[in-house]
């Protein structure tokens, strides 16, 4: 089986299991270790940004230590899941991931062939998301409010428009829905122009996990075989745009095994770091 087969249906997977309360099943003290907003209807956990941001205000309203203890939960437990298997959440889960990976597809069938440039005219833009890691806590302890999380177009997406389309007499739209609706159009603007846009550029739970991609469990290799490819395909095939795939444990890498299905020579490989693994 192709690595894309196996990814989609871990997506998919992932997609239902955010939305388990469409059967009654009720909201957990679980985060989710991707991108979905934990105001969505069906929500069974949370979303670690929102949780920082509660931290924060939690800091000022009921005390330093309570803060401090909600900061420590939500930290720790993306740091387990970064170290058991880096950013691969980012390409074997997070529905977002999922919605651009559609995009995607559309956008190669269309238009993809105007847009190239974009794709690869922009790299130092990948750091500009490391920036809202203290941002978002930050803003909420100065504003009391979830700041981030009320403009945020992964909120708008997941549980704005369906809080509204499948609970509509629960919530009614705030001053702030007219800049929701701003957001989420930016979004799907740049993750048209840009491949996996929101990802290179703008998502604060992949620059949480980026780092551990030098230590997690789960890599990406290039065998002692691999090619010197004049063209690689498997840098063509790179959504995240890395110029050489399983080099080096790019930050960049979502592991998400375009590359290895792309690979003419099969020299590309996921492996475990931690024991032998063919």
């Amino acid at each position: 089986m192709r690595v894309k087969s196996k990814r989609r249906t871990s997506q998919i997977f992932f997609l239902m299991l955010s939305v388990l309360g469409i059967i009654g099943i009720s909201a957990s003290g679980l985060i989710y270790p991707y991108f979905f907003c934990y105001a969505c209807p069906f929500a069974v956990a949370s979303c670690p940004l929102g949780l920082m941001e509660h931290a924060a205000i939690s800091m000022v309203l009921i005390g330093i230590m309570d803060g401090l203890i909600l900061f420590a939960y939500t930290l720790g437990f993306m740091a387990v899941i970064g170290l058991l298997v880096g950013r691969s959440f980012c390409g074997w889960a997070c529905p977002i991931g999922l919605i651009q990976d559609g995009i995607n597809k559309l956008r190669a069938m269309t238009i993809g062939k105007y847009l190239t440039r974009f794709d690869r005219d922009m790299p130092r833009l990948k750091y500009l998301k490391y920036i809202f890691i203290p941002f978002i806590p930050l803003a909420a302890y100065l504003t009391l409010e979830l700041f981030y999380t009320k403009y945020c177009p992964v909120g708008g997406i997941t549980g704005t428009f369906p809080t509204l389309l499948f609970s509509p007499g629960v919530w009614e739209p705030s001053s702030g829905f007219l800049v929701k609706i701003i957001s989420v159009t930016l979004f799907f603007v740049l993750v048209v122009v840009v491949g996996r846009g929101w990802c290179r550029f703008l998502c604060p739970i992949g620059a949480i996990f980026a780092p551990f991609n030098k230590m997690s469990g789960v890599k990406l290799q290039c065998t002692d075989g691999c090619k010197d490819c004049s063209k690689p395909m498997c840098a063509d095939a790179c959504p995240m745009q890395i110029e050489a795939p399983g080099v080096d444990d790019d930050p960049e890498c979502v592991l998400c095994g375009r590359c290895v299905d792309a690979c003419a020579f099969q020299e590309i490989k996921i492996k475990f770091r931690w024991w032998k693994s063919e």
